[in-house]
């Protein structure tokens, strides 16, 4: 019999790192029960993104098969290790933790004992007894280790460790293993935390037949057993005796020697870094090689930082142990690959002299270090970045020479986009540009009317002369975007009336040219249903206008998808602007600080079935969504002056809310976010939506009804303590009442003005079977990501509309 256990991207993604290492969902349960039948021959499969606790599980199953997670074969590669066509011979690369009791916080990144409150963490530094250790891993065959031979005795911090040793398949079948070498320092040093062992080397066998040896042969460095010194601010070798240990594991010795290291690693440069703040320059520039590079300045808190080498000149020089060379005290050389395009002189002095490109080379203590620079006598591209079609405009080039020399045989050219036409409206040839002389040449482009809006493209200038290094050629670029003149921007849906349902698309426009633009039309698509609202208006250069598209048969809470395009004269059409929106009415009414579902089931509401407003996200594939049973509900929105207020009556067939204050998303809640404005229908996500994010949350915990805000532009987290906050469940009736009362207060990016369209989103998490198992959503921006763009619209509406 064979169980296959392990995690998927549910507990093993970016943002749902799991808590524990506790097997999720129901495996504990599937174990328990298939052990509970008795049956000697079962295998237990684990395919996880690391360890788990799976303490109980060794008692009751004979063996064990662990793996990452696997590509498109991983079935057939399982059978083959089950039935033996396969002898696995992996081996762990991590220590398998046997519970949570053997780990330091999650935001705890020490090592050593000292910094994890005495556990340690990795084989180095772990004080505890862990389920398998570090290199652990079994076979079909068994393995021997004999004849371990280390030397010499006593070696030099920049000597060499060599260690031979036997390995023999023992067992009954050919099989594979991998022998592994620790060192363990005999000593300790005061004030220093030494890893009790470090693995030095390895080295996996051939397929050995019953009974055959192989010779291992390992070489170790032993400058690779150093430490960094944060003192020093280098790698340092730590004098004493070394046990080199032979084995299968980190656990299990089976044969070792002693070694004494003495003294310090010679400190040699290894690599050379150049690194100018910049690589492009024009004639007659210089760069010194021996000053700081600006990039790198000293601009963090220092209180905060652990002690570094400030590392923060051009020139920098690594030595073997980590430390960086004294410049000072180093022979250091200079020279370029094209003295015709920039020379050096020997205190590092770099003088640009000509149009080319060459490499600076810098060798300190026989290690060279490269960087490129550019040398460019400066030319540049000068035309309108908004054009519209059928429309000309000029394009300028200008060369300037200087460099000491003249230029010879100067030659521009310019490349329009296909289609597009460019005529020489200037001389733009020279046969002679002396030191010091500027050029201009210039074109007459002319877009066609077939030029699509929206479309980015490029004018391409080319300047090929002959300079002081021979011929070259440069290139100058200059961006457009081609535009109708009234381009879609912003769609805002708002409600004009409720009994019927009824409302418009307000859609800007916006003419970013330098001429106005005559609108005729707005063409438009929401949902299924599509028009056209006729237009008479100019939008004049640099300016907007917002046309008015009535728009009826609506459901209020449904989320629309919806194009729009303008119609210019000459029945050019815009750019298509595309986005989605939500007409839901806040109604204004006053709820105080305790209120029945009678008192709001008279207007319009979230319905958060997925047959109606509400979107299912399954974060356990072995927990698919179960129907209106399983979640489902309604939520309402109202307001006054004082508070936004939020109900929600929501069917869950099971209640589950372990958390408190930060964590109450993890179980049964209701979240909520809001914003000013429309990002989900604008063309860009304004500086004020994308800065007023706000996102709630709201459960019934141990400790009774919270609210808890995660996300605020100047509040910070932390659980909102003068909201109204009620939260009560029915388990007769598997249904949860929510009922919030947000004081405008708190919410200060969302304005409490009737009429007020301001953004606004849901999500209702469930918790089954101690698994987060998905989630429900109306507008998109808190479960599946924090962009605001994802949220829907709602609208305060006025006293009259209540």
């Amino acid at each position: 019999m064979i169980v296959v256990v392990g995690s998927d991207l549910g507990v093993a993604d970016e943002g749902t790192d799991r808590s524990t290492l506790a097997l999720p969902g129901n495996y504990d349960s599937l174990i328990s029960q298939v052990a509970a039948l008795g049956n000697p021959r079962t295998a237990l499969v684990m395919q996880a993104d690391g360890p788990y606790d799976i303490q109980d599980a060794q008692q009751d199953f004979p063996a064990i098969v662990f793996s990452g997670y696997n590509g498109e074969s991983q079935g057939t590669a399982l059978a083959q290790v089950l039935f033996g066509q396969q002898n696995p011979s992996g081996h762990l690369d991590f220590t398998w933790f046997a519970d949570d009791a053997q780990l330091p916080a999650m935001d705890n990144y020490g090592l050593t004992a000292s910094q994890t409150g005495g556990l340690g963490r990795t084989y180095m530094y772990f004080a505890g007894k862990p389920t398998y250790p570090f290199g652990y891993g079994l076979s079909y065959a068994r393995f021997s280790y004999s004849h371990v031979r280390v030397g010499p005795g006593s070696v030099s911090a920049d000597g060499t460790v060599s260690v031979g040793f036997d390995v023999t398949n023992t067992g009954k079948v050919a099989g594979a293993t991998v022998a592994q070498l620790y060192a363990a320092p005999q000593f300790t040093v005061p004030g220093v935390e030494l890893p009790k062992e470090q693995l030095a080397g390895f080295q996996k066998t051939a397929v050995l037949a019953p009974g055959h040896t192989q010779h291992v042969k390992l070489s170790v460095k032993v400058a690779d057993l150093s430490q960094w010194d944060e003192s020093a601010l280098k790698q340092v070798v730590r004098n004493g005796a070394y046990q080199f240990r032979v084995g299968p594991d980190a656990a299990t010795a089976a044969g070792s020697g002693t070694v004494r290291v003495r003294g310090a690693i010679t400190a040699r440069v290894q690599s050379v870094t150049v690194q100018p703040d910049q690589v492009v320059f024009k004639p007659g520039d210089a760069l010194d090689l021996t000053g700081t590079n600006p990039w790198i300045a000293p601009d963090t808190d220092s209180a905060l930082e652990q002690n570094h080498a400030s590392a923060d000149n051009i020139i920098e020089a690594a030595d073997n142990d980590q430390s960086f060379a004294d410049l000072s005290h180093a022979r250091v050389t200079y020279r370029t690959s094209d003295p015709r395009v920039a020379t050096v002189s020997r205190t590092g002095v770099v003088t640009m002299r000509a149009p080319g490109a060459a490499t600076v080379e810098v060798t300190v203590n026989g290690v060279t270090g490269t960087a490129p620079i550019v040398v460019q006598d400066p030319f540049g591209l000068q035309a309108a970045g908004i054009v519209k079609p059928n429309t000309t405009i000029t394009a300028t080039a200008t060369f300037a020479n200087t460099s000491t020399t003249a230029v010879h045989g100067l030659s521009m050219s310019l490349k329009p986009p296909s289609g597009w036409t460019a005529t020489a409206t200037s001389p733009v040839s020279l046969s002679h540009v002396a030191p010091g002389q500027h050029v201009t040449a210039t074109w007459s482009v002319t877009i066609p009317a077939t030029a699509s809006p929206g479309t980015k493209a490029e004018l391409e200038a080319t300047a090929a002369f002959t300079g002081g290094a021979g011929a070259y050629t440069e290139n100058a670029v200059s961006a457009l975007t081609v535009t109708s003149g009234a381009t879609p921007e912003q769609v805002t849906p708002v409600v004009t009336g409720v009994s019927p349902p009824a409302g418009s698309l307000k859609v800007v426009l916006n003419n970013p040219s330098d001429t106005p633009t005559t609108v005729t039309a707005v063409n438009w698509k929401l949902g299924s249903a599509s028009g056209t609202q006729p237009v008479s208006a100019t939008i004049a250069p640099q300016a907007s206008a917002t046309v008015d598209v009535p728009v009826t048969n609506i459901g209020f809470a449904t989320v629309y998808p919806f194009t729009v395009t303008s119609v210019i004269s000459g029945d050019l059409s815009s750019e298509a602007f595309s986005g989605h929106v939500t007409f839901l009415p806040v109604v204004n009414k006053s709820l105080g600080s305790s209120w029945t579902l009678s008192q709001v089931q008279d207007g319009p509401a979230v319905d958060l079935a997925t047959t109606a407003n509400g979107t299912w996200e399954t974060l356990d594939a072995a927990q698919p969504y179960g129907g209106p049973s399983d979640l489902s509900g309604k939520v309402w929105l109202d307001w006054d002056a004082t508070n936004l207020y939020v109900t929600a009556d929501l069917t869950d067939d099971v209640q589950s809310e372990p958390a408190t204050g930060a964590d109450i998303w993890q179980g049964d809640c209701l979240q909520l976010a809001a914003t000013s404005g429309v990002p989900g229908s604008s063309a860009t996500e304004s500086t004020a939506s994308v800065n007023g994010h706000y996102e709630y949350g709201a459960a019934l915990t141990s400790v009774g009804a919270q609210l808890y805000r995660w996300i605020a532009p100047t509040e910070g987290s932390g659980q909102v303590t003068n909201a109204t906050v009620n939260v009560t469940r029915d388990d007769a009736t598997h249904t949860t009442l929510y009922e919030l009362a947000v004081p405008w207060s708190d919410l200060t990016s969302v304005q409490p003005a009737a009429n007020n369209v301001f953004s606004f989103a849901l999500d209702v998490n469930d918790k089954d079977n101690g698994v987060r198992k998905g989630y429900m959503q109306w507008g998109d921006g808190i479960g599946s990501s924090k962009d605001v763009a994802g949220f829907n619209m709602a609208q305060l509406m006025p006293a009259s509309a209540s």
